[in-house]
């Protein structure tokens, strides 16, 4: 099997058109204002390069972008140009990005001239290609570089079928290594083509440990060398002991946003499972090695069953959609991912469909997500979406998952229930009048202000008497958030309630005849994120103590039996650092015993 490199001269000038229009958006798209703590990492590190050079760098980027980094900064030195977050920066920062979006372009057009794509297929891969709004958000816009990397790693995957070149797929996935360590994502797809041709790849080996060592020659000579790579390679895998870091994935669902990954989520069946498996960072852990394991298994029978067969294309196709699978499910399972972090998907499946022809949703999907998720963190208004992507993120795994065991059958019949659906005479109408009605419902539910009814044996809290108030921030509010808001747990609004800040401790005073507390705990979400424990006391005794609240928790009331105590007291401990630690409490309702008839 043969991956060809040229075309014909008419088609050639279609390459050109795409290729001009691909360097023409990526300049225009330059001008955007880019996502500034990244632009402000290439600017420090360009700045060091360009004072001490490799001496003493501190990055925890591999080393072959800090190279580019370091002609850039010897550039910029040569001309006096200064070295700050400005576009003329920003575009040197981002020229190896540009060539990395031409590269993929044209591979993109000769596998799909290759692959016999119709005219159709082609302009509608093309303009995906060219025009994708992930390649465009993640590399001209916000200024980061994960186009390069996966890249090099797809075309060292394509490049194993190249009888000629086949030699140079571990090189160039090294290289990629070399650039992001997150393209470990295509290790298992590596792994089963290396046992394609092992004599070759043997051979590739050699050549991958020169190139390392000439990519970490220049730490190398001012000797250091290992700090550079436990920088890139060692500290960053502990960096961010988070499960989800802004990723709309699995976790998001399961847990929230930014939660740490040491929360024991699955107690009810902790005793049945191994005890590491009980947290989400182990679970993930596992969860994505299971599939990579599956992937090998598909990928080695494949790759038997290809010896017999004379439709070798059909090998590539399968290998191109393992790659889908396993970047995917890299995102999706894996603790600490960023909102960037599903970028190599993108770049898989558009590959995928260029071979395949077909089978477009897995791009358009990805592509989206991947977009939006980004597009949040640059600044739009739209955090709320994250439960949406999330479930579009799982979907699509869940989906390549089901055809990566039943085979393509099972997405033809995914699509074809849609296509059916489509086609009844009132298919919109139905669409639109759901979709909408779901959507209001949501949002009614959502921007609401709950209010409480209360029987005739019950008060709020709040109704009785403040014996004292202490929090570290800000001052006690009644029906309000700390910062004046209207009060808000779990998605949803309350009219009734304490808002405070840890550390803090509010005591009332009881009526003789109370028997009962009542209350739903949490952080407000004016905050993305924090910790906290909420504790209430009868008396001075503890009669409830909360497990750590991180935001995004449900808005699940607790009921606490008293004792006919005199004083109540409510606790938020900071557990830690006190930011952001916006706690409230909500419907506080004392009930007292029921007056007899």
């Amino acid at each position: 099997m043969i991956i060809k490199i040229m075309g014909t001269a008419k088609h050639d000038n279609d390459l050109n058109i795409f290729l001009s229009a691909t360097i023409l958006i990526n300049l225009f798209c330059l001008f955007i204002n880019g996502y500034g703590a990244d632009l402000g990492y290439w600017e420090n590190w360009t700045h060091q390069l360009a004072t001490t050079g490799y001496r003493l760098f501190n990055g925890n980027y591999p080393p072959l972008y800090i190279h580019w980094l370091y002609l850039v900064a010897k550039g910029l030195n040569y001309f006096q140009l200064p070295i700050e977050p400005n576009d003329l920066c920003k575009f040197l920062w981002e020229l190896p990005v540009l060539l990395g979006h031409c590269l993929l372009t044209w591979v993109v057009f000769r596998l799909l001239q290759q692959f016999h794509a119709t005219r159709e297929q082609m302009l509608s891969v093309m303009l995906l290609t060219v025009f994708n709004p992930a390649i465009l958000i993640d590399g001209p816009v916000w200024g980061q570089v994960d186009l390069l990397p996966s890249v090099l790693a797809l075309c060292a995957i394509l490049i194993h079928f190249s009888s000629r070149y086949s030699i140079l797929m571990l090189p160039l996935f090294t290289l990629s290594l070399l650039t992001k360590f997150q393209m470990v994502c295509f290790c298992p797809i590596v792994g089963i083509l290396f046992f394609h041709r092992i004599k070759t790849h043997l051979l590739g080996i050699v050549f991958s440990l020169l190139i390392i060592a000439f990519v970490f020659l220049p730490f190398i000579v001012v000797g250091f060398y290992k700090e550079a790579f436990k920088q890139a390679y060692i500290d960053t895998l502990g960096q961010y002991p988070v499960i989800t870091m802004n990723a709309a994935n699995l976790w998001v669902l399961l847990i929230g946003n930014n939660a740490p990954d040491n929360i024991q989520f699955l107690d009810h069946v902790s005793a049945l499972l191994p005890q590491k498996l009980v947290y989400p960072k182990y679970l993930g852990m596992f969860l994505y090695a299971a599939i990579c394991l599956a992937i090998f298994i598909f990928g080695i029978n494949d790759l038997i069953k290809s010896k017999y067969s004379t439709d070798k294309n059909k090998f590539i196709t399968h290998i191109l959609f393992y790659a889908l699978v396993s970047a995917t499910a890299f995102f999706t399972l894996l603790p600490a991912m960023h909102e960037r972090y599903l970028f190599p998907a993108v770049v898989a499946a558009i590959i995928y469909v260029a071979v395949a022809r077909k089978q477009l949703a897995y791009p358009l999907a990805i592509s989206m997500a991947s977009a939006l998720n980004m597009l949040i963190i640059l600044g739009i208004n739209g955090s709320n979406i994250w439960v949406g992507l999330s479930v579009l993120v799982t979907g699509v795994m869940f989906v390549s998952l089901l055809q990566l065991i039943a085979g393509n059958s099972a997405y033809t019949v995914i699509e074809q229930s849609v296509k059916n659906f489509l086609n009844i005479r009132f298919a919109t109408p139905i669409i639109f009048i759901v979709s909408v009605s779901l959507t209001l419902h949501y949002l009614v539910d959502r921007y609401s202000v709950h209010k409480i009814t209360l029987q005739s044996n019950q008060s709020l809290l709040t109704n009785y008497p403040m014996v004292s108030a202490h929090q570290d921030y800000g001052t006690v509010q009644y029906g309000r958030s700390v910062e004046n808001k209207v009060l808000s747990v779990g998605d949803r609004r309350f009219a009734n309630g304490i808002g405070t800040h840890a550390n803090s401790i509010i005591v009332y005073n009881l009526p003789a005849n109370a028997i009962s507390f009542d209350v739903i705990p949490g952080l407000d979400d004016e905050i993305s994120a924090a910790d906290v424990i909420f504790e209430v006391l009868e008396d001075n005794t503890l009669l409830w103590s909360s497990a750590p609240y991180y935001g995004n928790e449900k808005a699940i009331p607790v009921h606490i039996n008293l004792h006919k105590g005199k004083q109540l007291t409510l606790k938020v401990d900071s557990h830690g650092e006190t930011s952001w630690d916006h706690a409230d409490w909500i419907n506080p309702i004392i009930t007292t015993e029921a007056i007899q008839p």
